[in-house]
This record gives structure tokens, sequence and C-alpha cells, in this order.
């Protein structure tokens, strides 16, 4: 795939265009957890509930911090959401273009029973949000530069923020990169902290296995 160039008056609708969709596409995947959910509580299986339920504080949290961004950069350049998003074909085709090249969404598309039996839904999730991390980085590319080559993100690593130092841009732009950093930066922090409680609750998990 060669890399795809913006116009620049297309740039703040592609970005608002993208943001919807990871919210509302990223609030399927808390529903898709609740599910497997119901099946643990079936099951007796409390506290993988109550790692899951971590989990979906934070989407809730990221899914909110997207929507706020999403207003705020509507507002700052004069965009009435509820007359733009999915009116124009152009830009939601390209914008689709973007999340559906990037987005690694490892969830089965419908749950059932035996999908609650599997711990690697936790990984699952760690894989698309990590993905969003990659999509906020084409987005600053398509900021600065015009154009983003979706071929050139296989096997980044994901967590770098060098991406966001000395780079030239037009000022026009300059809000919604501001808002793209803070929500990269929020996200890198939910991140962070779902791994300290994975973390913490496989330690705990193992102590008790040694009582």
């Amino acid at each position: 795939m060669e890399k795809t160039k913006y116009k620049n008056g297309d740039k703040v609708p592609v970005f608002l265009h993208v943001l919807d969709m990871c919210a509302f596409l990223y609030a399927q995947i808390a529903l898709k957890i609740a599910v497997i959910d119901h099946y643990q509580e079936l099951n007796g299986i409390i506290d993988k509930r109550q790692l899951n339920q971590s989990l979906m504080v934070t989407i809730a949290s990221t899914v909110k911090s997207l929507d706020i961004v999403l207003a705020d950069v509507a507002n700052a350049y004069a965009v009435d959401l509820r007359e733009h998003l999915g009116t124009d074909q152009y830009i939601t085709r390209i914008s689709s273009d973007i999340y559906w090249s990037l987005i690694v969404d490892e969830f089965p598309s419908s749950i059932e029973a035996d999908d609650a039996k599997m711990d690697d839904y936790i990984e699952m999730h760690n894989h698309y949000a990590g993905s969003l991390l990659i999509i906020f980085k084409a987005m600053f590319q398509m900021f600065c530069y015009g154009e983003i080559d979706l071929n050139n993100f296989n096997g980044q690593n994901i967590y770098r923020q060098d991406f966001w130092l000395s780079k030239q841009y037009d000022k026009e732009h300059s809000q919604a990169l501001l808002k793209l950093l803070q929500l990269n930066n929020q996200l890198l922090a939910y991140q962070s902290e779902i791994y300290d409680h994975v973390l913490n609750f496989n330690l705990n998990q193992y102590e008790d296995s040694n009582l």
C-alpha cells in the first residue's frame, strides 16, 4: 500500500471520524467483556470478574477521554458533530481505512460460554489498546506531514513517544495536536495502571496458591 496523502482541509474531519470510531468500537469491547463476566458468574469464577471490572473501568475512562477530545476539537474548529459525523462518504471511507488498517481487534464477534474459560482476552485487550496508540501516531503523522504510510507501523514499539518531539506542523492544527498528545499520554497512563493491576492480581493468585 502506498502512502495516503490528505488534503489540509480533510485532516480535522478525518481525525474526528477516527476518534468517533475508536470510542464507539472500544465501548463494544467493554460489552463483550461484560458478557464474559456473565458466564464467569455462572461458573462461580469471582476472581477473574474482579480483574475484568478494573479493565472495564479503564475502557470507560478511555472512551470518556476520547469523547471529551472529540467534543473539544469539534468546538475549537466550529464543527457540528451532529451534522458532520457520517455525512461525508469520502471522509468516512478514508477514516475507516485508517482505523481498520491499524486496529488489532482479536475479540470474537460474539461471546459464548466457552470463551469465558480463556485467559487471553486480557492480552486481546492489550493488543487493542496498543493499536489505539498506533492510530494516534498515524494521526500525528497526518497532521505533521499530510500523509500516512499504513504499512510503516508493523513491529514498532507502540509505547515510544519520541514521535512527539521536534516536529514541524501547520499551526492551524496546533489545538488538535495538543489534544492528541494529551489523549496519547492519558491512554499510556491507563495502560500502565492495567499492567500494574494485572501484575498484582497474578502475584496475589500465586501467593494464595502457595499458602
